[in-house]
């Protein structure tokens, strides 16, 4: 995974990640909405990374 982001005033305002291995890119703004291949998408609850769940 690549990662960035805009940090103003100690808060992010946007951030994009893009995963080579599955070719998805992700996208967010403060305020705007997130964003994955150009669609939305919510946050959901953290996965382990040992379970996966």
């Amino acid at each position: 995974m690549v990662s960035l982001a805009l940090v103003v005033d100690g808060r992010r305002r946007v951030a994009v990640g893009h995963n080579p291995s599955t070719r998805e890119t992700y996208r967010a703004t403060l305020g705007g909405g997130a964003f994955r291949d150009g669609t939305v998408t919510t946050a959901g609850a953290p996965r382990s990374a040992t379970t996966g769940r």
